[in-house]
């Protein structure tokens, strides 16, 4: 394998036929996400496969272990942890490109210590197990807060699952055990099949659902600067999709069901990793008549709260380096949320989608307002219109310079 010292630093384009987020070049603290049930917070890294990091690129010293296809993935993460960009450890040539084998950064070279210092914790104390990681002290900043924040008042829900007070506390006149602040919840009784089933009630069912194979559709894009820009969106049941942003800054990202790439002007390239798997989510045209296909091991965690709504959580794994938590209206039976959280070598990113003004569309339930927040982002999307359409033609997600080949 030949060795390139080139690879494309951070800049995620978070997109799903419902839901865009394009990273600002305006960087900012992260963006709470409210972490999945526990039971998926401690997994491990995903084994290392394919070619490593030193087959690929130039003056690789501290992720050597690390496969080729992850090193992208890791510059992502690093990003968002010190809520910074490439240039903070990275220098330019004379023709302006990323010389990323030089050392010419001392940030560099603190950053390399960094990561075996957080690999030794990891080993030593947590039998290897990625607990501690830069977002651990680095919370965002370039400069870990040696000085804990100041107290903030609790929420209604932070103040219902702490435990009891006092002595003899436990659940309240007219509560049964496990029912009460502080106190184990009970579980689901619902299962997988019945809250597949009436998702797609919920929908419209499952006639409705099988017509609507195609879908476009258009609106206004609020990011959190408060700029607003037009988008359209195309979709198909068969994993495609493509949107494309107008305004000073236009930009296209694509799934053609294989390869997912964004133009932003005339600049064009592949996307992989966190990148490729996020705009690949956009194809979730069929998600709901076929919830257990796309999602292995999926399985009923939880009762939880959405802004005082009842929801049931699920929780499945989409890829070996992203799970997903699918929140599902207890009443309605219609998806809330999604929030993906992805597990890269040195630590972990979490996505999140919240769906609501829900109308109907050619018999379909759909969300016409949809805010999505990831690590750099959060973006406001309101739809003016969804349609479904005849069948699209493959071209419309292919990119650019492979369609004259079609």
């Amino acid at each position: 394998m030949s060795r390139s010292s080139a690879f494309v630093c951070t800049g995620v384009v978070f997109a799903s036929a419902l839901a865009l987020s394009l990273l600002s070049p305006v960087q900012a603290q992260q963006n709470p996400v409210p972490p999945p049930p526990a039971a998926s917070t401690q997994q491990a890294p995903p084994v290392p496969t394919g070619p490593l990091a030193p087959e690929k690129y130039m003056n690789i010293q501290a992720l050597k272990d690390v496969p080729a296809v992850q090193i992208h993935d890791t510059m992502v993460y690093f990003g968002a942890a010190l809520g910074t960009n490439c240039t903070f450890c990275h220098v330019r040539d004379a023709a302006g490109e990323f010389a990323f084998e030089k050392d010419d950064r001392n940030s560099k070279k603190t950053a390399r210590e960094m990561i075996v210092m957080t690999r030794a914790i990891n080993a030593q104390s947590f039998k290897g197990q990625l607990q501690v990681t830069c977002e651990t002290c680095h919370q965002g900043l370039r400069q870990p807060n040696a000085v804990p924040k100041l107290a903030e008042m609790l929420t209604a829900e932070q103040l219902a699952a702490l435990p009891p007070q006092g002595p003899g506390a436990g659940a309240a006149p007219g509560q049964a055990p496990g029912e009460g602040p502080g106190q184990r919840p009970k579980p689901p009784v619902e299962t997988v099949d019945q809250i597949a089933d009436k998702l797609i009630q919920a929908m419209g069912g499952t006639e409705a659902l099988q017509k609507f194979t195609s879908r476009t559709s258009k609106g206004t894009l609020t990011n959190k600067l408060g700029q607003v820009s037009p988008f359209s969106a195309e979709d198909t049941v068969a994993g495609q999709y493509r949107i494309a942003v107008e305004g000073p800054q236009p930009s296209v990202s694509a799934f053609d069901g294989k390869v997912a790439w964004i133009q932003s002007g005339t600049r064009m390239r592949d996307l992989e990793g966190i990148e490729e798997t996020l705009v690949s989510m956009g194809a979730d045209l069929g998600l709901a008549l076929h919830l257990k296909d796309r999602y292995q091991g999926l399985a009923v965690r939880a009762y939880g709260k959405i802004d005082g709504r009842d929801v049931i959580v699920l929780q499945g794994r989409v890829s070996p380096i992203a799970a997903e938590t699918l929140s599902v209206d207890k009443a309605t039976g219609l998806l809330v949320r999604r929030l993906v959280r992805f597990t890269t070598p040195l630590g972990r990113l979490s996505a999140q989608i919240d769906y609501s003004d829900f109308r109907p569309v050619a018999g379909v339930t759909l969300p016409f307002g949809v805010k999505v927040a990831t690590w750099d982002s959060i973006t406001d999307r309101k739809f003016t219109e969804i349609k479904s359409s005849p069948a699209l033609s493959p071209s419309r997600f292919a990119k650019p310079d492979a369609k004259a080949g079609q």
